[in-house]
């Protein structure tokens, strides 16, 4: 026998050992790049195999939109959504989630997803792009419920389907969120206007939207 290719029960004894400390620090959701690993999957749920948009797994420090106060341009978090008590499939149904069902559903809200840009002189404007095909905004009211979250301006984009008169959907809103100094809780926009494409739900909709910043 070959001594040079053979190994040793000290060496076998080493290679065992090894494998098995690999096998438990995938176990425990690391490996040596920082690639999020099954385990690490596997703890996001819905979000990953729901069909929401991929994130970082550690929160970015520009999620924490309230404490964001130098001029400059920020990639933050914002989210939009119809809640559950009106979705006929009784979740979140999130605008700023691309999703499409029937193979995937846009009930998970994503991150570091929208825009902040503080001027020189503290205007804060919060750029939120609307995504979802399927569930089309058509209309967003000016101010939220509580007249404190403000609308500042609203994008479209070509958008059509048979059953709908239109030809556009609201593709990004800008928000003023200067004097905002809840970041708490969602912000309720009522008055608004929605267009379901898929089969099941189809139809226009009177849904209030709601707003949440940094989470």
């Amino acid at each position: 026998m070959n001594t040079e290719n053979s190994l040793t029960r000290r060496d076998l004894f080493k290679k065992s050992a090894g494998g098995a400390l690999a096998v438990a620090v995938l176990a425990a959701g690391m490996n040596a790049g920082g690639v999020p690993t099954l385990a690490q999957h596997a703890t996001q749920g819905a979000s990953f195999f729901e069909g929401a948009v991929p994130s970082a797994f550690a929160a970015s420090p520009n999620d924490d939109i309230a404490h964001i106060t130098a001029p400059g341009t920020y990639t933050v978090t914002a989210n939009i959504y119809v809640d559950k008590k009106d979705t006929p499939i009784h979740k979140n149904a999130y605008v700023t989630n691309p999703s499409e069902p029937p193979l995937h559903k846009p009930i998970t809200p994503v991150k570091q997803n929208a825009t902040l840009t503080i001027t020189e002189d503290g205007k804060k404007l919060l750029h939120v792009p609307v995504v979802n095909n399927t569930l089309g905004v058509m209309h967003i009211s000016d101010v939220s419920t509580d007249g404190v979250l403000h609308v500042q301006s609203r994008q479209t984009t070509k958008w059509s389907t048979f059953f709908y008169k239109g030809d556009k959907r609201i593709s990004e809103i800008v928000f003023d969120i200067t004097h905002v100094k809840d970041f708490s809780h969602a912000y309720t926009f009522t008055a608004c206007v929605e267009f379901v494409k898929f089969a099941l739900y189809r139809g226009e909709k009177h849904w209030d939207l709601h707003v949440t910043l940094g989470f």
